[in-house]
């Protein structure tokens, strides 16, 4: 039986194939946004110093050490003439002690007068005012307003006609007159409590 030797020796004279490892996986690569912040932080830092140092010393007006002291120096006003104060008077020791001998002799006597006494006012002093509740146009409106008073008690109620200096004719109801201040006043309160606005006339 034939073998094949050739073939052999080419099998044998290659080298066997070398296992190769993995390759490791790639790094992920880091963001470079923090560093570009970072670099930002630290410019504005020293452009923040830079400009610090700066505003002290203000190189347009740069000021001389002798305009320094010259500003530093105070200004001196001229003298104020100095005004004397009058003498005061000089007073001796007597004459403060003579102040309680004199005080007695000063006093003044206030002469009496009498107690004040009220007089009370006559009642013919009140008499003479009467109270106008209203005044209207139309006798109806007058009545109507008169059996109203009548009605709530007041005293002496009139209705009158007058007529005035332009022609018109006016109807007045009025109450009174009364023999006090007081009934003047109760009787005025009443009117007022009707809605009416009196008015108060002298006879």
């Amino acid at each position: 039986m034939a073998h094949d030797y050739a073939k052999r020796r080419q099998n044998a004279s290659k080298p066997a194939a070398r296992k190769t490892s993995p390759k490791p996986p790639p790094k992920p690569r880091r963001p470079l946004w923090p560093l570009l912040v970072i670099l930002l932080l630290l410019g504005g830092l020293g452009y923040g110093l830079y400009f610090l140092t700066t505003i002290g010393s203000d190189p347009a007006s740069p000021k001389s050490p002798q305009s320094q002291e010259q500003v530093e120096q105070p200004v001196k006003s001229p003298a104020k003439p100095v005004v004397k104060k009058p003498a005061e008077p000089e007073f001796e020791k007597d004459d403060i002690y003579k102040f309680y001998e004199l005080l007695p002799k000063s006093e003044v006597v206030a002469p009496e007068v009498e107690a004040y006494k009220s007089t009370p006012k006559s009642a013919a002093a009140y008499s003479n005012y009467l109270l106008q509740a209203g005044s209207f146009k139309s006798a109806q409106d007058a009545d109507r307003l008169r059996a109203k008073l009548l009605l709530a008690g007041l005293p002496n109620v009139t209705s009158s006609k007058v007529v005035s200096s332009n022609g018109t004719v006016w109807y007045r109801v009025r109450t009174g007159p009364f023999p006090s201040r007081s009934k003047l006043n109760k009787a005025y309160d009443k009117l007022v409590r009707m809605n009416l606005q009196p008015m108060q006339v002298k006879l």
